[in-house]
């Protein structure tokens, strides 16, 4: 529509000069064409303004809906969406049980690294290379009380590792 209206004035400005012998027609013309150009000019700002704003409109909503989303956890005994944080489902009552989850780095001095990898190597049974790799990545370890989380993460620490404590809400 604004292209249209640009256009028509533009024809209209360049008619216009053959039109002046013609009773004042030619003047009204060439001020129809130059209110046609500026009335195209502002329609088309207007439409691309419109379209900037409802772009951004779609994606504040977009964003609002992730973080929704992602504040959100489905109960797995009801189906309903309940908020991420909650230990209870208020449809249903269904419990979630805590975790308490340990990431632990291996120490940096290798003496005390080697000694730890042997120890958890021969008491889990899994080979030295695999706790190795995984105390480097920092590896997870889930305990379901507190006190023993606590107790361990002093444990690993005394052997000089790095430990991160927290909670996660397990079905």
């Amino acid at each position: 529509m604004g292209c249209f209206l640009e256009l028509l004035g533009v024809v209209l400005i360049v008619v216009s000069p053959f039109l002046l012998f013609v009773g004042g027609i030619g003047i009204l013309t060439f001020i129809l064409g130059v209110a046609s150009v500026v009335g195209g000019h502002f329609y088309i700002k207007n439409e691309q303004k419109k379209k900037k704003q409802v772009k951004r409109q779609f994606q504040e909503f977009e964003k609002a809906a992730e973080e929704e989303r992602l504040s959100k956890k489905q109960c797995p005994q009801c189906g309903e969406s309940i908020p991420k944080e909650a230990k209870m489902c208020r449809f249903c009552n269904f419990r979630y049980s805590t975790i308490y989850q340990l990431t632990v780095y291996k120490p940096e001095d290798t003496k005390k690294a080697h000694f730890l990898i042997k120890k958890l190597s021969e008491m889990k049974g899994i080979p030295y290379s695999r706790i190795n790799s995984d105390l480097q990545e920092g590896m997870t370890v889930e305990y379901p009380d507190k006190e023993k989380a606590v107790k361990n993460k002093s444990l690993f620490e005394l052997h000089g590792c790095r430990v991160e404590i927290g909670e996660v809400l397990k079905p």
